[in-house]
């Protein structure tokens, strides 16, 4: 539950500054690294990349979820 307090702590903060920014670009690094805490409570080595480019998908996800260094999943962010 901590991970969670903190992860929200980090968005609203973020989000509070008054410098114009891409809102969706904001998300990436507090996401990341509530998925290596995930990680760390299941006792799993989780990473993640940003704008990763897998070779069989079009197109280019937000962010991707590693599992010891291995693509297990794709993260879509939207604006809040």
């Amino acid at each position: 539950m901590r991970d969670v307090v903190a992860y929200a702590n980090a968005v609203a903060a973020n989000f509070r500054q008054q410098v114009a920014a891409q809102p969706e670009d904001q998300l990436k690094a507090p996401v990341g690294e509530l998925l290596q805490a995930m990680g760390r409570i299941m006792g799993r080595n989780v990473n993640y990349r940003t704008e990763v480019r897998p070779d069989d998908l079009e197109g280019r996800p937000d962010v991707g979820v590693t599992v010891d260094g291995l693509l297990i999943g794709l993260v879509e962010l939207k604006a809040p």
